[in-house]
């Protein structure tokens, strides 16, 4: 949801129960109908703008979350090139052989794992 739609259905939540409550105070002059149900629209008006502006606090901030993990993984994407670059050829030849037998040996390969086996190396 944007901010126009927001702006948009809060309008017309806004605008509907102005509307009910109109109709409300002219039939209360009728009798049947108490002041406290003028309560009901406007309640409902507000529980229902809350519940639009607070859900779109909810999904900025899964948008932020999500923005920061993925800057977090190019960071990891660029470290690991760094180091490969670094590493001569047999070194690389040896890294990439050892990386395709832990995948065929069903080994769960991570970030972590594959950065901890480029600094052995670097250091080794």
């Amino acid at each position: 949801m944007d901010t126009k739609w927001r702006f948009g259905a809060t309008a017309i939540i806004w605008a509907f129960a102005t509307l009910m409550s109109i109709i409300i105070i002219g039939n209360m002059s009728l009798g049947w109908i108490e002041e406290w149900t003028l309560a009901i629209p406007l309640g409902g008006a507000l529980v229902a703008t809350l519940t639009i502006w607070e859900s779109a606090k909810n999904s900025s901030q899964k948008t932020e979350s999500t923005s920061t993990s993925s800057q977090q993984t190019d960071n990891t994407a660029y470290s690991m090139a760094l180091l490969m670059e670094m590493m001569d050829d047999d070194e690389r030849e040896e890294f990439k052989q050892n990386l395709k037998n832990r995948i065929l040996s069903g080994e769960n390969v991570t970030n972590e794992s594959l950065i901890l086996d480029m600094e052995k190396r670097k250091r080794g």
